[in-house]
């Protein structure tokens, strides 16, 4: 793949190949840009957890206060003309409009992780706390900003493009899937015998905590399944203490989990964006039982056999007593090398690299 030899600029948040699912995301966008761009300058927003009130009245969550720093200033000032500006978040409406006065002519894309607004805005109907409303709000305006201001609104599925139309002004968009850095061991036998070893993989924000009860009520009275939850912020949730279920906060790898489970679960019934519990999923060769909405953006493997479609909770609980009973009589179909083909040509970091490229170029 040849290199970009224009000057690229990249504006970004937190990020951690370990941490959540938008912080490995960015992670691995900007080693993706790395590798595409032979001038790349980055500029990190950090945040400023200690006047979120504050900085919420003045547009500047999410480390937007740096805005008006002489460094911030600065470093705008050095972006050639002639190159591209990338925001990896559509959170950063009030940086765009400031890039877009000081450097007219630059050509600035957005990398969207959710739409921000619809995500926060379902968070408040799920739990009626007026801080997700004026989240949602102040996400609405941000995301204005960058569908006035920038040049070109990258979403991860045709689902958050279609939203974005209809609640932002006209603008160029193009969708651009999810990607996840992987790179621990894979071991394709779990062990033998029940339980069925089920695992929810996630933060532990809204839609996921929501996912994580409703499957812990589901498989209560089922003896012969097993649940484990992973991820930052669960071992502080509360609803999870059932016999069959197990829960753990942050842990510095999952490669044990996804290696000894059976069957990874994506019961998601709000939210945005794509979720990288999937792609993980099929890095490590693992069956997915999902809902239809937790499979947004993953068209491309819709109707595999690994992956498995479930309404409610009487679906679920059929497709488990499948797997629960050839589990029992010994059948292996608990990895899918194809699942692994499919993460690399569609969702991996070289993957990510390619579409990314061909966006960019």
């Amino acid at each position: 793949m040849e290199r970009l030899t224009a000057p690229l600029t990249l504006f970004t948040g937190q990020l951690d190949s370990k941490g959540t699912g938008r912080e490995k995301f960015r992670h691995s966008t900007m080693v993706a840009l790395r590798e595409i761009s032979a001038d790349l300058r980055v500029f990190h927003f950090v945040y400023d957890r200690s006047n979120n009130y504050v900085n919420l009245l003045k547009f500047r969550l999410d480390g937007l206060h740096l805005c008006d720093t002489p460094e911030f200033r600065a470093f705008v000032d050095q972006i050639p003309e002639t190159g591209t500006v990338v925001f990896d978040g559509s959170n950063y409406g009030t940086a765009v409009a400031q890039v877009r006065k000081r450097k007219p002519k630059v050509r600035i894309i957005v990398l969207y992780h959710n739409v921000e607004s619809i995500f926060f805005y379902r968070a408040f109907v799920h739990k009626k706390n007026p801080k997700s409303l004026a989240l949602a709000a102040y996400y609405y305006v941000q995301e204005w900003i960058v569908a006035r201001k920038a040049d070109a609104c990258v979403y991860l599925t045709q689902e958050d493009l279609q939203a974005a139309n209809r609640i932002y002004p006209s603008h160029s968009s193009a969708v651009l899937p999810i990607a996840v850095a992987c790179g621990g061991g894979v071991s394709p036998r779990p062990e033998s015998g029940l339980p069925l070893k089920l695992l929810f993989v996630g933060g532990a924000f809204y839609a996921n905590v929501q996912a994580a009860r409703w499957l812990a009520t589901a498989i209560s009275q089922m003896p012969n399944v097993k649940l484990t939850v992973v991820g930052k912020g669960f071992d502080g949730v509360s609803g999870l203490n059932k016999d069959n279920v197990s829960v753990y906060g942050f842990v510095d790898s999952l490669d044990p989990f996804y290696n000894s489970c059976d069957v990874v679960t994506n019961p998601i019934f709000s939210g945005s964006g794509m979720k990288t519990k999937v792609a993980e999923a099929m890095y490590y060769g693992k069956p997915i039982l999902s809902t239809e909405m937790g499979l947004h953006g993953y068209d491309a493997i819709l109707g595999q056999p690994y992956v498995n479609i479930f309404k409610d909770e009487f679906e679920l609980a059929g497709l488990l007593k499948g797997l629960v009973e050839k589990k029992q009589l010994g059948h292996q179909v608990f990895f899918y090398p194809q699942a692994k083909v499919d993460y690399e040509r569609f969702y991996s970091a070289v993957a990510h690299r390619q579409q990314l490229a061909r966006i960019l170029s």
